[in-house]
């Protein structure tokens, strides 16, 4: 999974990031929000249940992130749309949601759809901790199973060059790979986030691949360079 160096515990001498928890059984919202609060020691802004109409009320608290308890089970009628709509709701917030699915069509289509992560249920409250932080700093968490499930589902795309990409490309796939958002990639890079979202363009359309999956699963598995080079080796 993608993490963080950083210490779960907050930074005395910041204001506690804005956390805001939506589930739909009202215990188990309660004691993430104890969790957060006083184990985490970040601040707990709203609580609701996942609706779109919750959410949206949700998103007016300005939170730094929403951590919504969802079962990802595709097997339940409708699910995809449920979960697209409550994405959609929160208007861009980051939103890590925790679950006890670890179900691979749910998890893409979220990502997709603008989750920045998943934990599930049975690890631990540093591990949801180091999940918070990470998304609180712009990084996508990924349990290492979702990972090979969403790079085993379709083979990488074949015949592509990587040496066809500028050096500003490949430095924008390496933090890709690490999985930063477009926002933190420009800060890094000191350029507009706009300017980020041009170059991804240009890379999908190098490597033809229509999303951030595929790209990673395109420099993990299969592409190589004109001399034959795997692709994480041929960016270096």
């Amino acid at each position: 999974m993608y993490e963080t160096n950083q210490d779960s515990k907050p930074d005395s001498k910041r204001e506690p990031a804005r956390i805001a928890v939506s589930g739909d059984q009202a215990v188990m919202r309660a004691a993430i929000c104890r969790l957060v609060e006083i184990d985490l020691g970040l601040a707990v802004v709203h609580d609701c249940d996942n609706s779109p109409e919750a959410l949206a009320e949700a998103m007016e608290s300005r939170p730094d992130l929403l951590l919504m308890d969802l079962d990802l089970n595709t097997r339940c009628s409708g699910a995809l749309e449920r979960i697209g709509a409550l994405l959609r709701a929160t208007d861009g917030t980051p939103v890590l949601i925790l679950t006890a699915t670890d179900d691979y069509q749910a998890t893409e289509f979220a990502l997709h759809h603008g989750a920045i992560g998943f934990v599930l249920k049975h690890r631990s409250p540093d591990t949801l901790g180091r999940a918070i932080r990470a998304g609180l700093a712009g990084e996508i968490w990924l349990e290492q199973s979702t990972m090979a499930a969403l790079f085993r589902a379709e083979p990488a795309p074949n015949g592509n060059h990587v040496s066809r990409l500028t050096p500003r490309e490949r430095e924008i796939i390496e933090l890709v790979v690490l999985g930063l958002q477009n926002k933190v990639i420009a800060k890094r890079l000191c350029i507009s986030s706009t300017t980020v979202r041009h170059h991804l363009t240009s890379i999908f359309e190098k490597l033809d691949v229509s999303n951030r999956m595929e790209l990673m699963r395109c420099m993990f598995e299969g592409v190589v360079d004109e001399a034959g080079t795997p692709a994480l080796v041929a960016m270096r």
